[in-house]
């Protein structure tokens, strides 16, 4: 009785030193963290707002984590690609997603199999924008929303032309502006917003939703003409266009940008990445970076980031549902 007695305690013990060890391991790991480069995986092509937001904030985490933080370009299928690649990377804080709105647009229409929060373990919002457009050519015979209502309601069967990459905001946002606005048009696949900005500056198509940084210097140029935003408020950077609010029209949408680990991946890593991002948020550079598309930083941490999803999720789904026709 007695040797099993002995044979017990040994085995207790020995787990326990084991159990000691591995946690001491583990801490000494995360202390180190990171000792190696850290990928930040996007789900878009070299350029534009979102890859070149993450190579300024990257560039900034560089000089306070001492590693390496390389962009890695994985473009196509509304992001999923590149969310695949880091939903399903090891779990150790060395590769990162970061995206923006459309990852709740894509799986609420079931292009994308990954929700959000199933998926990742959100670290932080480093910036938000409302400043999403809706654009004519400068030929167009209309300058406002109420012109452009009236417009396509008279031209009875013929129907204007509205630039879409199907699966994306842009899509809901138009089933939206036909339904809420009584704008008639016929929606056509037009490719990204480089090829829809093209397309609409040679006259293949006769309107398109944008971020107004993407298509300000067209705006500048004469080219284009915006017929407004859709934000609560005017934007600070673009005061002189109007929302789609203050023109009768109830349409508001905020386009956000995050930080999505593996999840499971350790707290401890996530709050480390996260209180790194909010130090340096506000260096010239990276904002500097963001006013050139019309955004200053705003930071919220991984419960805040969390909540803040979850009711633009709510809000998404209502837009979602009325273009899908869900009552």
């Amino acid at each position: 009785m007695k040797k099993h007695l002995i044979i017990a305690f040994l085995i207790v013990s020995g787990l326990s030193f084991l159990y000691g060890a591995g946690q001491k391991d583990a801490s000494a790991s995360l202390d180190k963290y990171p000792s190696k480069p850290i990928q930040i995986v996007v789900p878009a092509s070299p350029g534009g707002d979102t890859d070149t937001t993450a190579r300024f904030i990257a560039k900034e985490m560089e000089k306070e984590l001492g590693q390496p933080i390389p962009i890695i370009n994985m473009a196509g299928a509304a992001g999923t690609i590149a969310g695949n690649d880091v939903r399903n990377a090891p779990k150790d804080g060395y590769k990162v997603l970061y995206f923006h709105t459309d990852i709740i647009v894509s799986n609420l229409l079931g292009v994308s199999p990954n929700k959000w929060d199933e998926a990742f373990d959100i670290a932080a919002i480093p910036a938000s924008v409302s400043d999403f457009g809706l654009f004519a050519h400068k030929d167009a015979p209309f300058n406002t929303l109420a012109e452009l209502a009236a417009y396509s309601k008279s031209l009875n069967e013929k129907k204007l032309t509205y630039a879409t990459d199907t699966g994306s905001i842009n899509q809901v946002l138009g089933r939206v502006l036909q339904q809420k606005a009584g704008i008639k048009f016929t929606e056509i696949d037009a490719g990204n917003a480089s090829e829809r900005v093209a397309a609409l500056k040679g006259k293949q198509i006769d309107l398109v939703s944008l971020p107004y940084s993407v298509a300000k210097g067209y705006v500048d140029n004469g080219d284009f003409k915006c017929l407004g935003i859709m934000a609560e408020n005017r934007n600070p950077f673009i005061p002189d266009v109007p929302t789609f609010k203050e023109q009768g029209f109830d349409i508001t949408f905020t386009k956000f940008f995050f930080f999505g680990f593996p999840k499971g991946t350790p707290q401890p890593i996530i709050a480390k990445f996260a209180s790194t991002v909010e130090k340096v948020i506000n260096r010239e550079e990276y904002v500097k970076a963001l006013n050139r598309y019309n955004m200053t930083p705003k930071f919220l941490g991984p419960d805040a980031a969390r909540e803040f999803m979850r009711k633009q999720e709510q809000e998404y789904k209502v837009y979602v549902d009325m273009m899908l026709g869900v009552k």
